[in-house]
């Protein structure tokens, strides 16, 4: 009798493949999304304002999994010449936005 039974998966194995597979297209698909609106970031910033200054490795965990990658990072110089009545941000020594 057993040679005729079929190894069918049990609800809980099947649930668990489900799962997974809808763990990575989530991943991949966050990639892809961080990935465009970076690079849509890149393309349309203000050139004479932000420098590209480094390209840095970028990692998220979520609930579906690890996401990561690279981001630009987008440098705005500081000027010597800038005053409180110009509508720009100011920058503190270590180069971090105050407002």
């Amino acid at each position: 009798m057993k040679q005729f039974s079929i190894n069918i998966p049990k609800l809980k194995e099947i649930e668990q493949m489900v799962w997974r597979i809808a763990q990575d297209i989530c991943v991949k698909l966050t990639e892809n999304i961080l990935e465009e609106l970076d690079q849509y970031i890149a393309e349309h910033r203000d050139t004479g304002r932000y420098k590209l200054k480094e390209k840095r490795p970028l990692g998220i965990n979520l609930l579906f999994g690890y996401v990561g990658g690279e981001t630009q990072l987008l440098l705005r110089p500081y000027s010597v010449s800038q005053t409180c009545d110009e509508e720009t941000a100011w920058y503190d020594k270590r180069g971090d936005q105050t407002a």
